[in-house]
């Protein structure tokens, strides 16, 4: 006695078991050959390799994602170590640039102070003595 053939429904509900697909995926490709007006009674002989296909490339798909989720929270990491080396980066050049401000205000006092100073010593110089002047 011939194997009775699998049909469209068993096929998609077997390698739905198999491969641990969602149930929205099996609504999806049942939904599909209703809406192309194949029945899901139907023997699944014309049609098993573009199920198998849908399968694999919903695996990939399911794959695919599940690699860029990880990549992104490694990536996510990545940033967030990022971030905090740039933070550390702008309060050393802030500690920098602090630091030459300060520099160059004590270098405008001291160079005030020298020029007042020689300004001083120039002025004394200049004037004459009393007894010269009369």
């Amino acid at each position: 006695m011939a194997e009775r053939a699998k049909t469209v429904a068993e096929l998609i509900e077997e390698l739905a078991r198999q491969s641990r697909q969602s149930e929205r995926f099996v609504a999806d490709i049942k939904r599909l050959f209703a809406s192309k007006g194949i029945a899901l009674e139907e023997s699944c002989e014309l049609y098993e390799q573009a199920i198998h296909d849908a399968f694999a490339c919903e695996r990939a798909l399911v794959h695919s994602s599940q690699q860029a989720a990880k990549d992104l929270e490694v990536l996510d990491s990545t940033f967030s170590k990022l971030r905090g080396t740039c933070k550390d980066l702008v309060g050393q050049v802030q500690e920098l640039r602090d630091r030459v401000v300060q520099a160059r205000a004590q270098l405008n006092e001291e160079q005030q102070r020298r020029k007042e100073e020689e300004e001083e010593r120039a002025g004394a110089g200049l004037q004459l003595p009393a007894r010269l002047i009369h």
